[in-house]
């Protein structure tokens, strides 16, 4: 699984990944996966209590990725989980990035 360490069955405490997104596409994500479940105390600083878990995101950076003619809109964003058990921790990931996934074709 993508979110685990190198030990066996080990969840990370933190990750950082690329998301494919703007600010504003992001924030529509969380409100998709977890309603009423986030807020944003600061400037690109997220905090989601869902279920028994506490995640912390933070936006590192913003930017774009050109593909040809294409220009894409790039976070780059850390994770921080500071409580719930590996299985809350990986159904609330499993949640949010189903309800950041684009359509397409």
């Amino acid at each position: 699984m993508m979110y685990e360490s190198g030990q066996e069955g080990e969840v990370l405490e933190r990750f950082e990944r690329e998301l494919g997104a703007n600010i504003s596409e992001f924030e529509h994500g969380l409100n998709l996966g977890v309603p009423g479940k986030w807020d944003s105390p600061s400037a690109c600083l997220y905090r989601i209590q869902y279920e028994g878990v506490e995640l912390e995101i933070e936006i590192l950076s913003q930017g774009e990725r050109s593909i040809a003619s294409l220009t894409l809109p790039l976070l780059k964003v850390a994770y921080t989980f500071r409580s719930g058990s590996k299985e809350q921790r990986l159904a609330l990931l499993s949640r949010m990035d189903l309800a950041m996934q684009r359509g397409g074709g």
